[in-house]
């Protein structure tokens, strides 16, 4: 088909247009197609970022033992278009039964994502480089239910921020972003 469209244009154009370059540009059109109609695949260029900055977050206001505590990460799809991330530091005596495969390590820290979400592959796609030798961290004795100090960032499909969670620290939050230079939407509200 490509091949008789080359023919057809090729006649169009009165043997003017080299056939090579047109293939190269039929390919290109169809590359770029194909990449926009992707489901935003590309978010994870913003997720190491907000990581670092929530680590340096946590060890303003106290020293967040390594030792001790690890990072938990989920990421999950929201109305099929954005890509909410969350993660909080929790110590291993909390878990039970928790759904990983994977250990990272970032910043010293120990890290495990949440396989139970939607978008695990982004995570593991992002952090790829990063990876640990895997330790076991559901030492729980019962199930851990809530965490209060934790940070949910949701992304639109041009990877920028359309909301920040908790809402009580959303301003705080913002600012330490904003200082790593992460895009906010302008749809945005603070």
């Amino acid at each position: 088909m490509i091949i008789q469209m080359l023919h057809t244009l090729d006649k169009i154009n009165n043997g003017t247009m080299n056939k090579l370059h047109l293939a190269g540009y039929f390919l290109f059109l169809l590359f770029a197609i194909s990449c926009k109609s992707q489901d935003c695949k590309n978010n994870n260029a913003a997720i190491i970022p907000l990581i670092e900055s929530y680590i340096k977050y946590k060890n303003e206001k106290t020293i967040i033992d390594s030792k001790k505590n690890i990072l938990l990460i989920g990421a999950n799809t929201i109305n099929n278009k954005d890509l909410s991330v969350s993660f909080y530091f929790i110590n291993p005596q909390l878990l039970l039964n928790f759904n990983y495969s994977k250990v990272y390590s970032i910043k010293g820290y120990k890290m495990i994502f949440d396989e139970s979400l939607n978008r695990t592959d982004i995570l593991q796609l992002t952090f790829k480089n990063m990876e640990v030798q895997y330790e076991n961290f559901n030492l729980g004795k019962i199930p851990f239910s809530y965490n209060t100090d934790y940070w949910n960032i949701i992304f639109n499909c041009q990877n920028e921020i359309i909301e920040i969670l908790p809402q009580e620290k959303a301003y705080i939050i913002k600012k330490l972003l904003e200082k790593q230079k992460i895009k906010f939407s302008k749809d945005y509200i603070d």
